[in-house]
């Protein structure tokens, strides 16, 4: 009794010719075939003839199927999350640091200006300190977002930014009078 055998087009192991899935690599042999014959849409997942330009279902040009995924926000959208201070960083996967990074600008902004309120100069210091995080922190969501380098505020880096504002602020509030008295 002779079976009658066929070839995995995935990965090319012996199967019986009515068999459904590949006994090697557990692939649909129907949808292998056509796989092997034509092109997958990326937008609903029908195989196509290669000799069509367009998905027979959804339409979607064949050419889409060679763009790489955007698994991310785009560089435009991340600086544009950016005029917040540390959403940029959140959209691009970053949540952690963009919450460090938008309480830390609030926080620098907000102790300066009371100390610049006091008549004490130095909490320009602060304030020019959490403009900074919050320009650090759009860069990072662009370099992230475009795949052009490591950010600047992941680690221990916020850390210690945090640190320092936070030393800052207190020593220059704890030097600036209070009540108008000076």
């Amino acid at each position: 009794m002779d079976r009658q055998l066929t070839s995995c087009p995935t990965c090319g192991a012996s199967n019986q010719a009515d068999a459904r899935w590949c006994s090697q690599c557990y692939a649909e042999l129907e949808r292998a075939a056509a796989r092997a014959t034509g092109w997958t849409c990326r937008t609903c997942g029908n195989v196509n003839p290669p000799s069509r330009d367009g998905c027979g279902t959804c339409g979607t040009s064949i050419y889409e199927t060679f763009r790489p995924p955007s698994d991310t926000a785009l560089p435009r959208e991340a600086v544009r999350a950016s005029l917040v201070p540390g959403l940029g960083l959140a959209r691009v996967g970053m949540a952690v640091e963009g919450a460090l990074a938008a309480v830390l600008v609030v926080f620098a902004v907000v102790a300066g200006l009371f100390v610049v309120s006091a008549d004490n100069g130095g909490g320009w210091v602060l304030v020019v300190a959490g403009l900074c995080v919050w320009l650090v922190a759009a860069r990072d969501a662009y370099v992230v977002s475009s795949r052009t380098g490591d950010a600047w505020l992941g680690g221990q880096s916020i850390s210690v930014a945090a640190g320092v504002i936070i030393i800052t602020a207190a020593i220059l509030i704890l030097r600036t009078p209070l009540g108008g008295a000076g």
